[in-house]
C-alpha cells in the first residue's frame, strides 16, 4: 500500500504496490474504494468509486450551472474526490475550484458535441435495462436479456452511458417479435446474420450509415417488410438478405454496393441500381436501372 498528500490534510490518496488507485483515505475511513469488500489495509470500507462518481457527478451539476449533453457523464478524478469527503476546505478554495471545474467542464462538453455526432440516442444502464438488453462495455456491443418487449418501434441505443454501441449481437432483437419500424443508428457497425429473420409484423427498417455489409439472411422472410433504406457506403449484401420480402414494391441499392448474395432479393419485386456487381436481380422481378460494367 503506498500513500499520497492532497492539499487537505484529513485527506490521502491510497494506492496498491502496483500503483494502481485504491481509494481514498480519511479519518473515518476509505472512500471512493476501488474493490468490493467491506474492510481493506485495516481500515473500513465505506464508499465504492462507482457511487461516489455518481455523487460527484450529481453535485457538480447542481453547483455548476451547465446544461450536460444526453448521455454525458463529469469526468471524475481523485482531486474531485478530496473535495467532495474532505472536512478541512475553505469557501474560497471551494470557490475557486468550482470555477476551475466549470472551465474545464465547458470543454469537455464541447468536445463530446464536435465528436459523437452518431451519439443521438444515448441512454443509462437503468433505461438499457427497460428496453431488455444487456451490454458489453469493453466490445460495444448489445446482447439480448432473454425479456420478452412489445414495442412496435425500436432505435437501437448509440451509447450506453457514454460508451459507443458498435455492434448487435446474435439474436439481440430476439425480445422484439411485435416490431413494426427498426432504425439501426449510425453508432452501430456491424450486425449479425439473420437478425430479423422471421419478423412478420416488421413493415420498414432504416439501416446505420456506417455499415459496409448487410449480412446473410437478415431480414429474410419479413412479408409485410415495405419499406428499407439503404445508405451509400454499404458494399456487401449476403445470401437470402431479404428472401421472400414479398412486400417490398422497389428496393434502391446504393452504387456502393460490390456483391449480393444468392437469393438475396427473391421475392422483391423492383430494384433501382446503378453500380457493379454481378449477378443481377439476385432474385428480384425486375431491375429498373442499368447496371453499369
Amino acid at each position: 500500500m503506498l500513500l499520497k498528500d492532497t492539499e487537505f490534510s484529513d485527506v490521502k490518496i491510497v494506492f496498491t504496490d502496483d500503483e494502481e488507485f485504491f481509494g481514498i483515505l480519511t479519518p473515518d475511513g476509505i472512500e471512493a474504494c476501488a474493490l468490493r469488500t467491506r474492510f481493506a489495509f485495516g481500515w473500513r470500507v465505506l464508499s465504492s468509486f462507482r457511487d461516489v462518481v455518481k455523487q460527484v457527478d450529481n453535485m457538480l451539476k447542481k453547483q455548476i450551472d451547465l446544461d450536460y449533453p444526453r448521455g454525458f457523464t463529469a469526468s471524475v478524478g481523485t482531486l474531485d474526490i478530496a473535495f467532495f469527503v474532505t472536512q478541512n476546505c475553505t469557501a474560497d478554495r471551494i470557490e475557486l475550484y468550482l470555477e476551475q471545474k466549470c472551465a474545464a467542464l465547458k470543454e469537455e462538453i464541447e468536445l463530446w458535441n464536435r465528436e459523437r455526432l452518431w451519439d443521438t440516442n444515448p441512454v443509462f444502464s437503468d433505461e438499457l435495462e427497460a428496453m431488455n438488453f444487456a451490454f458489453d462495455a469493453e466490445s460495444g456491443t448489445l446482447y439480448t436479456d432473454g425479456g420478452v418487449n412489445s414495442l412496435k418501434h425500436l432505435e437501437t441505443p448509440t451509447s450506453v452511458d457514454g460508451i459507443r454501441v458498435k455492434a448487435l449481437a446474435p439474436y439481440a432483437l430476439a425480445a422484439y417479435r411485435e416490431l413494426e419500424s427498426l432504425v439501426i443508428s449510425n453508432s452501430i457497425t456491424e450486425i449479425p446474420e439473420f437478425l430479423c429473420f422471421g419478423f412478420i409484423f416488421l413493415v420498414s427498417v432504416k439501416l446505420s450509415s456506417n455499415m459496409e455489409c448487410i449480412p446473410d439472411g437478415a431480414f429474410c422472410k419479413c412479408k409485410v417488410l415495405k419499406t428499407v433504406l439503404i445508405p451509400e457506403g454499404v458494399k456487401r449484401i449476403g445470401r437470402d438478405a431479404f428472401y421472400m420480402d414479398c412486400s417490398i414494391q422497389r428496393l434502391q441499392l446504393p452504387s456502393s454496393v460490390e456483391s449480393v448474395g444468392g437469393c438475396a432479393l427473391v421475392g422483391v419485386r423492383k430494384v433501382d441500381y446503378h453500380g457493379t456487381a454481378s449477378g443481377y436481380p439476385w432474385g428480384a422481378s425486375s431491375v429498373l436501372a442499368k447496371v453499369n460494367y
